[in-house]
């Protein structure tokens, strides 16, 4: 007799570290305005208004990554565009409810301004339930200020209360694959 455990669904998940990321942290920073009122909610940042278009800076923050998007370009065959982009900044006690970024694609979450001592990854909520007791699955990544880690868009997460008086801050891009 024997026994076979088939696993027909995985959910690929790609990390990259930026290599020189102090030098080009500085020049991604630099590219929202920060000075806008109209994007600080409270005490976060967020010019999400660009998620439908492209935010001013999209070719700019490309053009700061490209050589570190390579084995991105490789892994998908260069099949897949940079639809949207944006930024969030959480201040203290602020957090990002559960959601997605749509039913198709890829979508990205740089750690731009991250300490792992005050601050947690992203929790990436399984597609489907713990098959033992029906409860949701979820996952945190082992990330580093200056990683970009790649998903699925369908997938749902969210992002603790920043717990810290330290900020945390992100970019955000979807992908429409080819």
């Amino acid at each position: 007799m024997s026994l076979d455990v088939l696993q027909p669904w995985t959910v690929d998940f790609i990390k990259i570290s930026i290599e020189d990321w102090q030098t080009k942290k500085e020049k991604i920073l630099d590219l929202p305005d920060w000075s806008k009122d109209s994007l600080w909610l409270d005490d976060h940042f967020t010019d999400f208004a660009y998620s439908y278009q492209a935010a001013p800076y999209t070719q700019e923050f490309l053009e700061i990554l490209k050589p570190d998007l390579i084995p991105l370009v490789h892994h998908f065959a260069g099949h897949f565009e940079v639809l949207s982009l944006w930024c969030q900044r959480y201040g203290k006690s602020q957090y990002m409810p559960a959601h997605s970024h749509g039913a198709s694609g890829y979508s990205a979450i740089l750690y731009a301004d991250f300490n792992e001592e005050d601050h947690e990854p992203t929790t990436f909520i399984a597609p489907f339930k713990n098959f033992a007791d029906g409860n949701d699955l979820s996952w945190k990544p082992e990330v580093s200020e200056g990683d970009l880690i790649v998903f699925p868009s369908c997938l749902l997460h969210h992002a603790q209360p920043n717990k810290s008086d330290t900020q945390r801050t992100i970019f955000s891009f979807n992908m429409k694959m080819l």
